[in-house]
């Protein structure tokens, strides 16, 4: 099973996010991340083990809460540039504790067998993916005016698990558990 940890988007923002790009979709042939598939990766998990997959929530538990988090989504942007996209994302900003988090989400699921990131935490939402082979042409215009764009802030107080299945055309996420990111009170 494919796994990730994230934080869902509020449905205003993923609503402000989907009126921005209706007209831009029509437009070029990319591959869209569907409005319920929008959200904010904390840790890709990869390829699990239906055996890891206890220890790996286990794991996740005991992960120490950063509190609610307030973050804002602000600009379309391409990786690695908008002259040779190949994802179209929606950058985030955030909190330092949300970086802190990531790194100790990291950090605990390494201890059952997920490998280490090698790169610094970039939170974004994934918005399209480019294949080889297709261009943006017609819309670079629009999204060179969107860099600076405001999709809204909003404060979150859980996170999710991902479970990500192939569907045609990309993937559908499912949501396996919800955690809070505030202190249990039992």
């Amino acid at each position: 099973m494919r796994l990730f940890t994230g934080l869902a988007l509020s449905p205003g923002a993923v609503s402000r996010i989907c009126e921005t790009l209706r007209p831009l979709k029509g437009q070029t042939r990319l591959q869209w991340s569907p409005p319920e598939n929008l959200h904010i990766t904390i840790k890709f998990l990869g390829n699990c083990s239906a055996e890891q997959f206890p220890a790996i929530v286990e794991a996740i538990r005991k992960v120490p809460a950063p509190g609610s988090l307030t973050v804002e989504i602000t600009g379309i942007r391409a990786l690695p540039s908008l002259l040779a996209p190949r994802v179209l994302y929606a950058g985030v900003r955030a909190p330092e504790a949300l970086y802190r988090f990531a790194g100790e989400m990291d950090l605990a699921v390494s201890a059952v067998g997920i490998p280490r990131e090698t790169r610094a935490y970039t939170p974004h939402v994934t918005l399209a993916r480019v294949k080889p082979g297709q261009s943006i042409d017609p819309i670079r215009p629009a999204l060179r005016q969107l860099e600076g764009a405001k999709f809204g802030s909003f404060e979150t107080s859980d996170f999710q698990l991902y479970l990500s299945r192939p569907a045609p055309g990309g993937s559908l996420y499912e949501i396996l558990e919800t955690f809070p990111l505030g202190l249990q009170v039992n």
